[in-house]
């Protein structure tokens, strides 16, 4: 292991130790997506379905705001406010991700997977009004 994976390790245990445990959650479940562009909505979005208690706090503006901030001021994640995107930083991810308890993981699967699916169905959508677009058809108001 190279020093500079270890001292970026062990920087990420320490700043996660401070977190409320919303932000943990929040961040536990970011080690699932792209490190280098996660929508915002996409986290907070009620379509995503996502029916674990313990995320329930992703769909109240409040308590997904504060979990966003403890992360920022924790430096674990930078928020984008110009783009509303999130980056993680890769060693981040791949220590939070190697952290998870075994018995929480299948938690943090199902609702990254849920919330993958989302953000399929909107870079689909948002493909096929380009290509309408691009064709001069005036996409349809929805």
């Amino acid at each position: 292991m190279s020093s500079q994976y270890e001292d970026g390790s062990t920087s990420c245990k320490a700043s996660s130790r401070s977190l409320s445990i919303e932000g943990k959650i929040l961040l536990n479940i970011l080690a699932f997506f792209d490190p280098h562009a996660i929508p915002e909505w996409l986290l907070s979005n009620p379509k995503a379905n996502i029916t674990d208690p313990s995320l329930k706090f992703l769909s109240n503006d409040s308590r997904f705001g504060g979990a966003l901030i403890d992360l920022t001021n924790a430096s674990l994640i930078v928020r984008s406010p110009e783009l509303e995107m999130i980056t993680l930083d890769q060693i981040t991810q791949s220590t939070v991700f190697s952290g998870l308890p075994k018995a929480e993981l299948s938690i943090y699967l199902d609702s990254a997977i849920q919330l993958q699916k989302l953000l399929n169905l909107k870079q689909q959508k948002n493909k096929k009004q380009k290509e309408m677009t691009d064709a001069g058809i005036e996409p349809a108001i929805s």
